[in-house]
């Protein structure tokens, strides 16, 4: 059985190499880069559904968030309407550099994918969405039970 898990992890911190080596500039850590898509994607969202989104524990996103607002990345509001839900937007900081971490993204993909057809990585791309779809239907509910 090959080490599916062993792989991607090599994989996520060569990511991480990568981005760190294309953004030295940045303040912005490799590990939030993944936040920066979603909360750009998604402003107003709650912290809750950005573990879900991210699939991450809560005590992780609220970490990364802290890190991000010290930043000047994102900003937390409580909900209007419910004290006990914290959104998350954007700052303009960090809609500026959305667009440097979509192009070291998608620089990174063609980099690594050159070496397989076309064909490949479609199929590649299409056996890991049912492996992490599998990997999210297992873990359904694993925080909630949690607290």
């Amino acid at each position: 059985m090959p080490s599916i898990m062993r792989n991607m992890n090599t994989i996520g911190r060569c990511q991480g190499l990568y981005r760190s080596h294309k953004m030295p500039e940045s303040d912005l850590c490799p590990i939030h880069h993944p936040f920066v898509f979603a909360i750009c994607n998604n402003p107003g969202m709650s912290q809750d559904w950005l573990a879900k989104h991210l699939s991450l524990n809560k005590s992780t996103v609220a970490r990364s968030l802290c890190q991000l607002e010290s930043t000047g990345y994102a900003e937390r509001r409580l909900h209007p309407e419910d004290k006990r839900v914290t959104l998350v937007y954007p700052t303009e900081k960090m809609l500026g550099i959305l667009p440097t971490v979509r192009q070291v993204a998608r620089e990174w993909t063609e980099e690594i994918s050159r070496v397989i057809t076309p064909e490949e990585m479609e199929q590649f791309c299409a056996t890991l969405e049912k492996l992490a779809e599998e990997a999210k239907r297992i873990t359904k509910g694993f925080e909630e039970k949690k607290s």
